[in-house]
């Protein structure tokens, strides 16, 4: 008979060995919780570092990681994208709006279609796409959708005459044109993409010319009547309120010099049935002062701008700066600023710089 003292020692024993075999095994539990969440916690930073060098700015708000391979549902530039990571490499379709073929009712009504702009409200992005994306139909429609940020759930709200939304978005930047009624557009197969507007105003008709990468050129008058040179210089004036400082003429070509706010601008305009306007900016990056005026859909705000990167191994250089959540990049040529666009978000836009 075990006696009551052994029987004690022998229960004590017992509940030690199962204190150090459940510690074992939580150890060994939880040591493997820790290796997963390193690789998970690995993986995700391969996904967001790679997305950023494609000047993707990424928040994860979902993600689905077995191994070392994951889906990944993100908000990028202040927009819906979708990538994985399979066998080391990051990938993802349309820039990154491949998730839409997913649901074939929304991906059939966008299939000829772009994007636009995005804008947040809560947790929530009102999407705003145009169609066809090429600008070759007599009206061009904007399609809005809801991106619902924590449902992963894409509705569509309304439809709308996009040249709404582009005017109201062009009599933001360019005030003036804010009494004026649009009265028609203009869009070539040759342009490629391009559109020329035409408003009327009570001094006259004026044109602005919208590119589909996301850039702007300043509105020009119309006026027939008026000399070339007296148009470049009206249109200067009203466009950006400066003084003219000196201005030059040949042919159809009309140069403008002017210091506007202790910044140095020359605008050249090239008139023809469709003019257009080439120009050059002396100021301290990235004079966003200046750079509003060609860049849409418009810029925001300009508290959060931050510099990203400088390409010096090309002429004329790139250079890329985060806005909020807009990515704009200048082109310098000797100091120079000769171009100003925002990064497009759209299917079909594909990194130029690698």
């Amino acid at each position: 008979m075990v006696n009551k003292k052994t029987l004690i020692i022998l229960l004590i024993l017992l509940f030690i060995l199962i204190l150090l075999g459940s510690g074992y095994w939580y150890f060994l539990k939880t040591q493997k919780e820790n290796i997963i969440k390193q690789q998970e916690s690995s993986v995700k930073q391969k996904v967001l570092s790679y997305l950023e060098e494609k000047l993707e700015f990424c928040e994860i708000i979902k993600s689905d990681i077995k191994k070392e391979n994951g889906s990944f549902w993100l908000i990028c530039n202040g927009r819906p994208f979708y990538a994985e990571y399979v066998n080391g490499e990051v990938k993802y379709e349309l820039n990154g709006w491949g998730f839409l073929k997913n649901d074939p009712v929304i991906w059939k009504d966008l299939e000829n279609c772009d994007f636009y702009n995005s804008e947040k409200t809560d947790n929530n992005y009102n999407l705003t796409f145009y169609c066809p994306r090429r600008f070759d139909a007599d009206k061009i429609t904007a399609k809005i959708y809801q991106f619902d940020a924590t449902l992963q759930k894409t509705t569509k709200i309304e439809e709308k005459d996009f040249l709404d939304i582009l005017n109201k978005d062009i009599k933001s930047i360019y005030s003036f044109l804010g009494e004026c009624n649009f009265k028609n557009f203009i869009s070539k197969p040759e342009w490629e993409s391009l559109l020329f507007l035409t408003y009327t105003c009570q001094d006259g008709d004026w044109s602005v010319f919208y590119a589909r990468v996301m850039t702007l050129l300043p509105p020009v008058i119309m006026d027939e009547k008026l000399s070339f040179k007296d148009r470049a210089q009206k249109s200067f004036e009203k466009t950006f309120g400066c003084q003219v400082n000196n201005i030059d003429s040949i042919g159809n070509n009309v140069k403008i010099e002017s210091s506007c706010d202790n910044k140095e601008l020359t605008i050249t305009y090239r008139f023809s049935d469709t003019p257009t306007v080439d120009y050059l900016i002396n100021c301290d990056k990235p004079c966003l002062e200046l750079g509003k005026y060609f860049i849409l859909p418009p810029i925001r705000e300009t508290e959060r701008v931050n510099f990203l990167r400088e390409m010096i191994n090309r002429e004329p250089t790139p250079i890329f700066y985060k806005v909020g959540d807009m990515i704009i990049e200048i082109n310098s040529l000797k100091e120079n600023i000769i171009y100003f666009w925002q990064k497009p978000e759209g299917f079909y836009y594909k990194i130029y710089y690698e």
